[in-house]
């Protein structure tokens, strides 16, 4: 497991890196905790604030990959982008190694690392469009694959893209307030071509994907969108279909025609079972005009099951309840879960 730490909190925020200063590993069991980044005493850039980001393992677990991003320390304003560096950290002997020059590439997610091919994903938001702010302005957003070989990269528009799990595909979904079209599957080595597949939704829906592991598949969710402006708004679950998606043919196929009352958060690496959110009540304690509000479980559902019409009532009969009744979220379903143990 890797995770951070902030240390010596109390040192002037302008003389020290923000964010996290501290990264360790420690075995499952809790034993063999080692620090492999100390940023306590990195030298901060004349004139700069720097600040630790995201950070991800390797898909071969030997190294870990960081961001660092810094910016003005007077001056900027919410459309100046940070510049982003990349590096990684071998688990094994503590060395480190910086992978990129810096970037305008804004407040950065990390979202795979291939060292085999030399390889990083990551989905970046820097500054808003110049056109007039909504009441929930949208950033501009990006998918970018850098080559660390020869520092070139590839780059497409994108907001919340998501990455298959062997980091060969990218899902950009559509958003009607900022990205026109069709949701799209992109090679990650094709990112500045066509797509290679673009989907047909039920209109005025939005996709979200759940890859599947094994199979060259993927549960996709398409949801009906909600307008910002109404009552009520983010308080009741919207009409829902749940797709399966052949990534080799582009095919989509319903297989839960009503899935109003699911909400998929991921599938198992073994492709057998999903965690899936399920509304089984409702909390009325809420006074008009939100009269009440969904109550949901989280649930782990066997993956065939889901994928079918069987009864809503049968499926919570034979799932197996993993969290305490709590009420719906649109927004932060069970965001404590963190990942599947391999």
């Amino acid at each position: 497991m890797a995770y951070v730490e902030l240390q010596h909190p109390e040192a002037p925020a302008g003389r020290r890196v923000g964010g996290w200063n501290a990264l360790f590993v420690v075995n499952a069991d809790g034993t063999g905790r080692r620090k492999l980044v100390d940023l306590t005493q990195l030298l901060l850039p004349e004139g700069q604030r720097l600040r630790a980001g995201s950070f991800i393992w390797s898909d071969d677990g030997n190294s870990l990959a960081y961001v660092l991003a810094s910016l003005p320390k007077q001056g900027a304003s919410l459309k100046d982008c940070s510049q982003v560096t990349l590096h990684s950290v071998d688990v094994v002997s503590g060395r480190g190694a910086t992978l990129s020059e810096a970037r305008p590439l804004g407040s950065v997610a990390l979202l795979g690392w291939y060292p085999a091919r030399a390889e990083a994903v990551l989905y970046g938001e820097c500054g808003y469009p110049e056109e007039p702010s909504p009441a929930i302005p949208i950033p501009n957003g990006s998918v970018t694959v850098l080559r660390v070989s020869d520092g070139t990269a590839s780059q497409r528009l994108a907001l919340k893209p998501s990455l298959s799990p062997a980091g060969s595909s990218v899902f950009i979904p559509s958003h009607p307030r900022a990205l026109a079209g069709p949701p799209t599957l992109y090679r990650t080595d094709a990112l500045g071509g066509p797509p290679t597949v673009t989907l047909t939704l039920p209109r005025g829906h939005l996709g979200r994907i759940h890859w599947m592991h094994r199979a060259p598949a993927a549960l996709l969710s398409s949801t009906e969108w909600e307008l910002p402006f109404l009552d009520c708004v983010g308080t009741q679950p919207q009409p829902r279909v749940l797709f399966r998606l052949d990534l080799g043919t582009g095919t989509l196929q319903r297989v839960r025609e009503d899935a109003r009352r699911l909400n998929v958060l991921a599938i198992s690496p073994d492709d057998t079972h999903a965690l899936v959110g399920i509304i089984t009540g409702e909390d009325d304690r809420f006074h008009p005009p939100c009269v009440s509000r969904p109550v949901e479980r989280l649930f782990l559902v066997r993956l065939d099951e889901i994928a079918s019409e069987l009864p809503i009532q049968e499926l919570r009969r034979r799932a197996r309840p993993l969290t305490p009744p709590r009420l719906w979220s649109d927004v932060a379903a069970f965001n404590e879960y963190v990942g599947w143990v391999r």
